[in-house]
């Protein structure tokens, strides 16, 4: 009788312990942090005056101060095929902010941190606007997972979908239409580089305006444009990444500069630092060089 009342308190102890550690490891991993009681350190995110890494969830972080830099190939990529510019005067105004120190237009997130690690879900929003932006995923500071960009003027309308792996995009990207919602571009991606079929939707007419097949980046095998009730216009063949007939105004408007402004990005984060926000100011006077024939 003795021995079982042991036993019994015995357990009664040991569920009190497990009771406690769990409340313990919960209480750390629903912990919330508001940015300005944050400090960054070495890519690592501590609560101010903290020796250890934070955990739990992070309020009201700033895109500037995450490492999104390759998200700008699909907002870019949005840019150019798309006629609505608001998400390009969103991340122009964001990166007027991080200059002026004025927070009006200013991009935050609400992220999972393990560890001082951005790891799991962030969503993101203009800082004056309830509706969100972004919803992006990570593992351990790095994008992985799918990204969704969200109509900043109608709620809850996605705008775009893609895919990032090992901090890359991989996958297929979709862009729809602002109006309609519609589908109007799609193409498939491979550690950064558009690989596979690539297509482009009149966003008023729904018809195919574009198809090309890329490889590692560059153009490969048969462009076709079209009007936007579905007419041919023009075929050119490519060879990686070059028209095998020069055909005036055939180059693809997404391809064509594509690899040349990369090339002026790379270049600039390699004066900058890899993680530095790139303006659309920037990415346009690049564009403009490279019509012209400009190279790095």
């Amino acid at each position: 009788m003795k021995g079982t009342k042991i036993v019994a308190s015995f357990t009664r102890i040991t569920h009190v312990v497990v009771y406690s550690i769990t409340a313990l490891f919960m209480t750390g991993c629903n912990k919330t942090l508001d940015f300005r009681n944050a400090e960054i350190s070495n890519n690592k995110i501590y609560e101010s005056g903290g020796n250890e890494g934070f955990s739990g969830k992070i309020t009201n972080l700033p895109l500037n101060k995450m490492p999104v830099a390759k998200i700008e190939k699909l907002t870019r990529l949005m840019s150019n095929v798309s006629k609505d510019k608001t998400l390009s005067s969103a991340i122009g105004m964001n990166a007027l902010t991080a200059i002026s120190g004025n927070d009006f237009g200013k991009i935050v997130c609400d992220a999972e941190v393990s560890d001082g690690f951005l790891d799991g879900e962030a969503n993101c929003k203009v800082l004056q606007s309830p509706e969100p932006l972004f919803k992006l995923h990570f593992s351990k500071n790095v994008m992985e997972g799918a990204v969704v960009v969200y109509d900043l003027k109608r709620k809850g309308n996605v705008i775009a979908e893609a895919n990032f792996r090992n901090g890359e995009l991989d996958g297929e990207s979709k862009i729809y239409s602002y109006g309609t919602s519609k589908l109007i571009h799609h193409v498939g991606w491979e550690g950064g580089l558009a690989t596979g079929l690539e297509e482009q939707f009149d966003e008023s007419t729904g018809k195919l305006i574009f198809s090309g097949t890329l490889k590692s980046g560059a153009y490969d095998g048969v462009v076709t444009k079209y009007s936007p009730d579905g007419a041919i216009i023009e075929k050119t063949n490519w060879v990686s990444g070059k028209a095998e007939v020069a055909v005036e105004n055939s180059a693809p408007k997404v391809a064509s500069n594509e690899a040349c402004v990369d090339l002026w990005m790379n270049k600039h984060r390699q004066q900058v630092g890899q993680d530095a926000m790139i303006s659309t100011e920037q990415i346009d006077e690049w564009t403009s060089w490279c019509k012209q024939g400009k190279m790095p």
